[in-house]
């Protein structure tokens, strides 16, 4: 339950996390930040420099399926296993 980077076949970082991690996606224009999605505890956006999480979001989200940088990379969104009753709808207004 580690998200490692590799370069050129060296490991650069690696950072652990306490479930499985499901997703990973690197910033669009600052390749120090990443984020990671897992199994049950939210997602974790990381700096490669400090080897530490900048941030965690926490909620009730179950499985973190997939993420994405929003194109000016102040913002992202998540898919995950987890939906509620009316949230498409929701979503569109």
């Amino acid at each position: 339950m580690t998200s490692k980077r590799f370069s050129t076949g060296k490991e650069v970082c690696a950072n652990k996390h306490n479930s499985f991690v499901t997703c990973v996606v690197y910033h669009p224009s600052d390749a120090n930040v990443y984020l990671s999605g897992t199994s049950n505890d939210g997602i974790f956006a990381w700096d490669i420099r400090t080897q530490q999480y900048i941030c965690r979001y926490k909620s009730f989200f179950g499985q973190i399926q997939d993420l994405a940088f929003l194109p000016d990379g102040q913002s992202f969104i998540s898919a995950a296993e987890i939906s509620r009753r009316n949230s498409t709808d929701k979503g569109i207004m």
